[in-house]
């Protein structure tokens, strides 16, 4: 599902030693541009030039953890995706490609991420999301859009990301 088939008020919240986990987060964020690929960290950071994901982020962080101080996986229009070993790379004709396993895969290209956040963490006396990105789709050409408004349906294959917004 892409992002704007989130209904906030049906995630299922659990505590675990006083940190929120969630289930059902898991969906399709727009198409942006990854700058400088794979960081050493084993994180991506993509550019989202789509206006109402970054307001209904912002509102979805507010509404799930009002804890403070509170670190944001989104910068000004840059979100940063945790990418473990072995997340399935397809390209825009869902094929699959492999995996990033170096730091710069990925530098310059346009990519769409079907990401969860399974809860909130706790680190250097900040909290914040946990987002992990469970599959990525990379495009070669240069055309990140807006999302329309209304996003297709499609049935999931072994590639649950959407087509091309």
């Amino acid at each position: 599902m892409k992002w704007l088939g989130v209904n906030l008020n049906d995630i299922e919240t659990t505590f675990t030693r006083g940190m929120a986990r969630f289930t059902g987060l898991k969906f399709q964020i727009p198409r942006g541009l990854c700058q400088y690929g794979l960081s050493e960290y084993k994180s991506i950071n993509i550019e989202i030039g789509n206006k109402a994901f970054i307001n209904w982020w912002r509102e979805m962080e507010t509404k799930l953890c009002a804890a403070e101080p509170f670190n944001s996986n989104l910068k000004g229009s840059s979100l940063r995706i945790k990418v473990e070993d072995g997340t399935p790379v397809f390209d825009a004709q869902r094929n699959y490609v492999g995996s990033y396993t170096t730091a710069g895969e990925g530098a310059g290209k346009e990519m769409s991420c079907l990401i969860e956040i399974t809860g909130v963490y706790f680190f250097n006396n900040q909290y914040g999301f946990t987002v992990k990105c469970s599959q990525i789709m990379v495009y070669e050409d240069l055309q990140a859009a807006a999302e329309a408004e209304e996003e297709p349906i499609v049935p999931v294959s072994k590639c649950a990301l959407l087509e091309d917004d």
